[in-house]
Order: C-alpha cells, then structure tokens, then sequence
C-alpha cells in the first residue's frame, strides 16, 4: 500500500482494491485529491472506505471499490451511506444526458445540471408510488388497511393492539422519533405482534415549513430511533398533518419512502366534543368512506381535553361492520403489489 502526506491532511494510509482504484482515478492528482481518513472498516461489519478531499471509495464484497463523490455522495450519506436502503456503490459516478448518476445495489442517485436538483431512484418503491401521497391502495378487491399515528401518549396502544390480536387483523403503525424516546419499549409490542411500523418525522413538524435539509433530517432521525427500537419503518412514511406539496413529496421519496396518507381521517383524535361524539361516530366515517383499498387513519393516543380514546373504542366495531360489508384487511405493504 501506500501513506500519502499533505499540510492540509495529515498522513493517511491506502491499500488493497481501494488503492487500486484510486490510482486508477489518478491518485493525489485526480478529482478525489488526498486521502483524509486510513482505510477504515464500514459500521456493519461487511465493508471499507477511505474519505478523500474530493470524495470517497466504498468497498464491499458483493460491489468491488467503486468512487462516490459531490451533490450524489451528500444525498448518500444524508441517506445513511451504505445502512441506507440504496445499499453499496456499484458504480463510479458516471454522466447521463442532462446530467451525472451513480448506481448503488438497490437504487441510484441522478444530479440535473440544469436545475441542480437530486433524484433518488428506489428499486424498492414501485415506480407509481414516486411524486405522490397515497390516499388509496390500489385494490379491486374488497381490502382495507388499518393505519394508526402516533405521536402524542399510547393511551390507546394496548387496547388497541389486544383487539387487533383477538381478530386476527394486521395494523400499520405510523411512529414519530419522539414518541418512540417517550415510550421506548412500544414499539417492540407492535413489532412483535406481526404488524407494520412506518416512519412519521422526528418531532412531528409541518414539512412545508422546513428546508430540503431539515426535512432529511427529520426522516433519518425517525428512522434511527425506530430501528434502535427494534423496528423497520422503510419505505412507509406519512407527513405531520398531512400537510405537503411536490417537493415535500419529491424529499421523501429521495430518503426511501413512499407517502402514505389515508382515505379516510375518523376523526377519534378530537375527543367526544363536549360529549356529543362517541365511538359510533368513527365507526359511521369508517363505513361511509368503505370501499376496496381503503385507508384508515386512526391514532393512538388519548384527547388532551377530555383523554378520551375514541379510536380504540371503536376498532371492535369498525372490524366487525367491514367483515359484515364483505372486508378483509391488510397493511399497507399491499402498495407495493
């Protein structure tokens, strides 16, 4: 191998199929200049890397050494770098009409010189998920899918989850970063009772407010905390309040995840309004807006006003009406065909 020295960098050494390949891209002299790290070994276990002033080489196994540098790389790394859904490089960065791609084993990153704008291609999300907010599943058959958000308390949680089991129904569960610090061994309930988990911010904001970086922060550090919680979010996420536009949607996509919003709101989270609400008026939202791939939006905690759970009171009920109307369910895995 070889040990490069320069006054801004420091000594950093460089061998194997990574030095290689950096000679091949012409070493100190190429695009990616000094090195700025040793080779170092990936977080899981299975790679190597060196940082170097002008990019980075990434070696697996499965990929060989390949190069990864400017607005791709950043988009990359704001990802996760390899523990991202695209996975390894399995190409050097390479032009395209309008622009430069890299390829990686479960996607690609394109850069647009024209508008400078990133755009993630995820092999894992069906072409027809991408640039839009999925208000419906895209059934023929008479199927529903049960959502549930959270991210006030978990009033609900248990009760919920009790009756889900007792009727053999699967749920998806829409979790912020927050609510799983606040409550950090639900989502191993949820998880371990067989249904699905999908990523809901970190703190619960209005993406329409927040910058492109902001937003990518707000997914990744929903993402980190579900999976140390034992939990996979991806690829489903569903936006605070249900408020975005195209770029929202165009961000979310970029980190992964496919938007999820819902064909029906039941409205349970309002509380029983002064008394004059109570769990039949989710059930009659529920079945007024029944049709094949229906979603469902419920929540999991309680009012703060009257701490009512509207929602968990009613789940027996809104089972049992959809099963008599010819229903059966699904969670929103059912998406991706």
């Amino acid at each position: 191998g070889s040990i490069y020295w320069s006054p801004a960098t420091g000594a950093h050494e460089i061998h194997g199929s990574i030095g290689g390949h950096y000679a091949e891209l012409g070493g100190p002299a190429g695009f990616l200049g000094f090195p700025l790290t040793d080779e170092t070994g990936t977080p899981d276990g299975v790679g190597r890397f060196n940082h170097f002033a002008g990019g980075s080489i990434y070696w697996s196994p499965a990929t060989g050494a390949r190069e990864v540098h400017g607005a791709i790389r950043a988009q990359w790394a704001a990802l996760g770098w390899e523990h991202s859904r695209l996975g390894y490089p399995i190409s050097d960065e390479y032009g395209i009409t309008g622009g430069r791609r890299s390829d990686f084993q479960h996607g690609s990153i394109l850069w647009h010189e024209a508008s400078g704008r990133i755009e993630v291609i995820n092999a894992n999300i069906p072409a027809a998920l991408l640039g839009m907010d999925l208000e419906r599943l895209p059934a023929t058959q008479k199927v529903v899918a049960l959502t549930f958000d959270a991210g006030a308390n978990d009033a609900g949680l248990r009760s919920i989850l009790a009756t889900l089991a007792a009727n053999g129904v699967p749920g998806t569960f829409f979790l912020t970063g927050e609510w799983v610090g606040q409550f950090p061994s639900d989502p191993a309930l949820i998880y371990n009772a067989g249904h699905r988990i999908g990523n809901h911010s970190m703190t619960h904001p209005d993406f329409t407010t927040l910058t492109d970086a902001q937003i990518a922060a707000e997914i990744s550090g929903a993402q980190r905390a579900i999976e140390a919680a034992g939990g996979d979010p991806l690829p489903f996420f569903r936006f605070p309040f249900g408020a975005r536009n195209s770029r929202t949607i165009a961000d979310v996509n970029a980190a992964g995840y496919a938007a999820i919003r819902w064909t029906v709101d039941t409205l349970g989270w309002q509380g029983t309004m002064n008394g004059t609400r109570g769990p039949g008026f989710v059930v009659q939202r529920v079945m007024a807006s029944a049709q094949p791939g229906e979603i469902v939006l419920m929540h999991l905690g309680s009012n703060p006003d009257d701490s009512s759970t509207l929602d968990a009171a009613a789940l027996p009920q809104v089972i049992s009406q959809l099963w008599a109307a010819g229903y059966g369910f699904v969670t929103i895995d059912a998406a991706l065909g």
